[in-house]
C-alpha cells in the first residue's frame, strides 16, 4: 500500500469508515495568496488586505468542490469568484480529479499534516470562518 493511501485512507485504498476520517476531509486554501482582483464587486475590495485565493473541499464520499474567492482575514468574509464540483480518486501516490462535465486529469499529492501539495501548489487547513463561509456557497454549487 502507496504512503499517499496509508496517509489519505481514501476510496480505493481503505474501507468508506477510514476514508471518513482521513486527514484529507475539509476546505484548503493556497498557502500563499494572490492580490485582489479589483473592481470585483465584492465587498473584499474595499479592505486593505483583500486577497485572491483557490480553494478546495474534499469530502469523504470522494467528491470535491473547487473554486477562486476574493477574501478579506482581517474582515473575516470572503465573496466566492467561481466554484465547480467533481471528484477524486487517490491513485499510489497520485490523485484522479474528475470535474463534472470535465475531462479527467491525474497529478502527484502528497499530504504532511496541515499541508496538502497538488502537482507543485502548496495549501494549508483554511481557517473556520473561511470554511464557515465556503460551506454556505458549497450547498448552492451542490444543488446544481
Amino acid at each position: 500500500m502507496s504512503f499517499l493511501c496509508l496517509a489519505l485512507a481514501m476510496a480505493g485504498c481503505a474501507g468508506k469508515q477510514a476514508q471518513e476520517s482521513n486527514g484529507l476531509v475539509g476546505w484548503w486554501e493556497d498557502a500563499v495568496a494572490s492580490a485582489c482582483l479589483c473592481p470585483a464587486k465584492a465587498s473584499e475590495c474595499q479592505a486593505n488586505d483583500c486577497a485572491l485565493t483557490n480553494v478546495r473541499e474534499f469530502n469523504s464520499d470522494g467528491s470535491y468542490l473547487q473554486g477562486t474567492v476574493m477574501m478579506s482575514p482581517g474582515h473575516q468574509t470572503a465573496t466566492v469568484v467561481e466554484m465547480f464540483h467533481g471528484h477524486y480518486e487517490a491513485l499510489g501516490d497520485t490523485m484522479r480529479f474528475t470535474p463534472d462535465g470535465g475531462h479527467a486529469f491525474v497529478v502527484t499529492v502528497s499530504l504532511d499534516g496541515d499541508r496538502l501539495i497538488v502537482s507543485n501548489l502548496v495549501q494549508t487547513r483554511a481557517p473556520s470562518w473561511l470554511a464557515s463561509s465556503l460551506a454556505n456557497a458549497a450547498t448552492t454549487v451542490r444543488s446544481r
